[in-house]
């Protein structure tokens, strides 16, 4: 038996340890959906089909395609923005865990060492959570049920700690010349921001920078700006006191007309008309 199969034996046997699964199943998103700034005590467990977008977590933004895994660990603050482009399908679990103090030592998914996690190519992670949904789903409550989900969970533990631990941890955009180019983008949207003059001055060659972002984020530097800076003027749209003009500006964008022009083409509508529809209600995700 490994130190991994003997921590999760233990956790699960001792008394104490509970899973409350708050939501679990397979979610399609409009193309431009945003989730706002949120946080709460379970851990929120996402593998994408299909589309792409970026998580923003703590002061990160996180980009999103299909055949990724993010894991928002617990108190996390996080947001999700849709690309503009097409519509998105992940499939997601949101579960609280709670056990006795140390229990959950020896358990990397559970140990909370960071805010996030970002893994790739792990089919098998969401294999588990179509199981996991497929369990919550039934609202069975007999022992074997029971048996079954514990079985599951178990299961959930060991795949995503060993993608954590030995796989395929994929680092966060932080600490090295391109992290600190994506932070300097991150917090700097209502600036002139040019790709080649950011390169130079992070002392990284703007080729690279160009294939990172397609091989790593699965966009391009361009779209990755726009995302970011559509999503801050939806942010901007719902505060009245603000105009059309000033939302433009404060988000980087070089004038009111072209800011709608590109806001109309990529979200569907004017930013009038959204900053209505916000009010009157918003839009919804569709659950499968």
């Amino acid at each position: 038996m490994n130190k991994l199969e003997d921590s999760i034996l233990k956790l699960m046997a001792a008394g104490g340890h509970t899973v409350v699964m708050q939501n679990a199943g397979i979610f399609r998103f409009p193309s431009s959906y945003r989730f706002e700034t949120h946080s709460h005590a379970a851990y929120e467990i996402i593998y994408v089909n299909a589309g792409r977008g970026i998580m923003g977590i703590g002061e990160e933004y996180v980009p999103f395609k299909p055949g990724i895994c993010i894991i928002v660990n617990p108190y996390a603050p996080h947001c999700f923005i849709v690309d503009s482009q097409k519509t998105c399908k992940i499939t997601q679990v949101e579960m609280a865990v709670f056990s006795q103090p140390g229990a959950c030592r020896g358990i990397s998914f559970l140990e909370n060492r960071t805010a996030y996690y970002r893994i790739g190519n792990c089919e098998p992670v969401n294999r588990m959570l179509e199981n996991i949904c497929c369990l919550n789903r039934l609202r069975r409550e007999d022992s074997y049920a029971k048996a079954q989900m514990d079985f599951a969970m178990a299961q959930l533990y060991a795949g995503l700690s060993y993608y954590i631990d030995e796989q395929k941890e994929e680092p966060a955009a932080g600490g090295d010349k391109v992290g600190r180019l994506i932070r300097y983008i991150n917090e700097n949207l209502e600036g002139e921001l040019n790709i080649e003059e950011l390169s130079g001055r992070f002392g990284v060659s703007s080729r690279y920078v160009r294939k990172y972002f397609l091989q790593q984020m699965g966009m391009n530097c361009n779209e990755y700006i726009t995302i970011l800076r559509i999503g801050r003027t939806k942010d901007l749209l719902c505060e009245p006191a603000h105009s059309i003009t000033d939302v433009a500006l404060m988000a980087g964008f070089n004038s009111s007309q072209y800011f709608c022009r590109i806001f109309k083409q990529r979200v569907g509508m004017t930013p009038v008309e959204y900053r209505r529809m916000w009010r009157d209600g918003g839009m919804e995700a569709v659950s499968e």
